[in-house]
């Protein structure tokens, strides 16, 4: 691979939180040992499930050379047909939109020290604040110590020295030293054999029955050998939902340098008092103050940085403002997402700079989203410098002459960050731009056909067979695309795989620090609570929902520290009721240990 597609530093995401009830999980200590925390290295895992030291040469891989293909495994461990259909029942909660229900924006986590806020009814998941187990845990031992305090020192001596009256009482024992939290990360047993094709499918075939499901398809791999465990029409394609966005972040973090940033900048105008936006593809920009972490990251630009800048670079009053939005084109809705989709706050049209994701609420998951959001960047720029809202514009054609004079610039946070978060929080605005960043990359049309196209190059030239696929947009919003379980299987097999000279696997890496962990973050984290307990902190997947749609991709360790690959696609079903019965297959993969 060039050299100029490498990495970047290492990044400094951290690892998915810890779930609020740790006492739940089959774990010691204050950390859930997530399936990307104990990838099999030969220099252990760092906190991100990289390899510290490549491990001796491409042992149990199953997969030479520098494709995704597995060895041909032989017959499928079960079959079945099943015809996709076009129902799409009626939306199970009463607050979405008409036509198709859209959740994929509704993971991840509130920044703390926002206000509390409540999911609306038509979120896909409720998410758990990042870090929350832990901070419960610390704070529960510190309640613990506070209270020991109190008993041993309030009513002896120091109620005598007030004045207080009653009866004598002895001191009590010494307060029990604090304790301190031993953060553990476990590496999986590489002896681990795991379930044998015959005990997972005759599990999976009878969780799988359940009419909750609709139309079911899926397959579940080890990824150390390639071995197909179980199978079920898992070559057919059907809609994925947001499990697209798999596709999506493997082809951008195989092309884009992972420390690439994006910026957005101010530059004198060619005539007087006029000044100059242009969008350089960050939609992070946030107009929220330095000391208040944004929805998606702590680390995003800020439009008063931008604002401070201008004003210090010149001293002419500003009169005119136009924001230069022509680094993207075409047409800024993809087919088959539907108008209500952007008051319902699910996608924003696709502009190359916004203001918090077009969030209306910056710490919201799902709220309204505007028509205009270059607009609104423009206007929001202009209120801070006095300039009124009439005398903003847009230009889809650039208007920043060559060498204007740079008067402020910002820059997003890192592709690496963004991805993560696109994963983890299902944002699908946020999956379309970075999708027109790899189309430029790619000498593609930043367009949707063209960041569509970039994709599918990119993974077919990395090896991975996406003859059946077919994308209209980057982030699953579309009911127009189709991926087969096994297409996404695939590629989650290469990501968990053993580090290879070609770097394929480390570069896609990134991707699974940013996978929901069920009951704990993102999508995955208002799930696997009421049922489907068993995989709490075990399963840890990218999720996908539309009307009558519902998909779930991921990896999970089962009870004998196996490492496996899954992903479970329904359609012609419930949609709430589809989502509850694949957490229970999840789960069951994780209880199995059939033989």
């Amino acid at each position: 691979m060039p050299a100029s597609h490498r990495p970047g530093p290492p990044p400094t995401s951290t690892a998915p939180p810890t779930p609020a009830n740790p006492d739940a999980l089959p774990t010691v200590r204050t950390r859930v040992p997530t399936p990307a925390h104990g990838l099999p290295t030969a220099g252990g895992p760092d906190p991100l499930g990289r390899p510290t030291a490549a491990p001796d040469g491409d042992a149990a891989t199953g997969r030479g050379g520098t494709t995704f293909m597995r060895p041909d495994p032989g017959p499928s461990a079960a079959s079945s047909s099943s015809e996709e259909t076009g129902d799409t029942p009626q939306a199970p909660v009463a607050t979405a939109p008409e036509g198709v229900e859209r959740a994929e924006e509704s993971g991840g986590s509130p920044p703390p020290g926002g206000p509390p806020t409540e999911p609306p009814e038509d979120e896909e998941e409720r998410p758990a604040p990042k870090g929350r187990g832990r901070l419960l845990a610390i704070g529960a031992l510190a309640l613990v110590v506070a209270v020991g305090t109190v008993t041993a020192f309030t009513v002896e001596p120091v109620g005598r020295f007030l004045g207080l009256r009653g009866p004598e009482v002895a001191p009590g024992p010494p307060a029990p030293p604090a304790v301190e939290p031993d953060p553990v990360l476990r590496a999986l047993d590489l002896g681990a054999s795991g379930p044998s094709a015959e005990g997972l499918t005759a599990r999976l075939d009878q969780v799988g029955a359940s009419p909750a499901l609709g139309n079911l398809s899926g397959v579940v791999l080890d990824p150390a050998s390639g071995e197909t465990l179980w199978a079920l029409d898992e070559a057919v394609p059907r809609t994925p939902a947001s499990t697209t966005k798999l596709l999506t972040a493997a082809a951008i973090l195989l092309t884009v340098e992972h420390d690439t940033t994006l910026e957005t900048r101010v530059v004198q105008g060619e005539e007087p008092g006029t000044l100059v936006l242009v969008g350089g593809g960050d939609p992070t920009l946030s107009v929220l103050p330095r000391d208040t972490p944004t929805y998606n990251y702590p680390d995003a630009a800020r439009l008063d940085d931008l604002v401070e800048q201008v004003q210090a670079a010149t001293s002419e009053p500003v009169e005119r403002i136009v924001v230069d939005a022509s680094r993207y084109t075409g047409e800024r809705l993809a087919p088959g997402v539907g108008e209500s989709d952007v008051p319902g706050g699910h996608i924003a049209p696709v502009e190359p700079v916004m203001l918090d994701v077009d969030r209306q609420d910056p710490l919201l998951a799902t709220t309204p989203r505007s028509s205009e959001p270059a607009l609104a960047v423009g206007r929001a720029l202009g209120e801070r410098l006095g300039v009124p809202p009439d005398a903003v514009a847009v230009s889809r054609e650039p208007v920043a002459g060559e060498g204007a004079t740079v008067l402020g610039e910002v820059s997003s946070p890192s592709i690496e960050r963004m991805v993560e978060s696109m994963v983890l929080t299902s944002d699908n605005t946020l999956a379309e731009t970075l999708a027109r960043e790899l189309a430029i990359a790619t000498g593609h049309e930043p367009s949707f056909a063209g960041a569509t196209t970039a994709i599918l190059e990119v993974l077919a030239e990395h090896g991975l067979d996406v003859s059946t696929v077919a994308l209209s947009d980057a982030s699953g919003m579309s009911t127009e695309n189709d991926i087969s379980p096994a297409v996404l299987a695939e590629l989650l097999a290469e990501a968990v795989g053993p580090d290879r000279p070609d770097e394929v696997a480390m570069m896609l890496r990134p991707m699974l620090p940013g996978l929901p962990v069920a009951g704990a973050s993102g999508t995955l984290g208002g799930r696997y609570i009421d049922n489907a307990r068993e995989g709490r902190g075990w399963v840890q997947a990218k999720t996908g929902t539309l009307t009558g749609v519902s998909t779930l991709a991921g990896i999970v360790t089962d009870v004998e520290g196996k490492l496996l690959v899954f992903a479970l696609m329904s359609d012609g079903a419930n949609t709430l009721e589809a989502r509850a019965a694949l957490d229970e297959m999840a789960a069951a993969i994780r209880t199995c240990g059939c033989r």
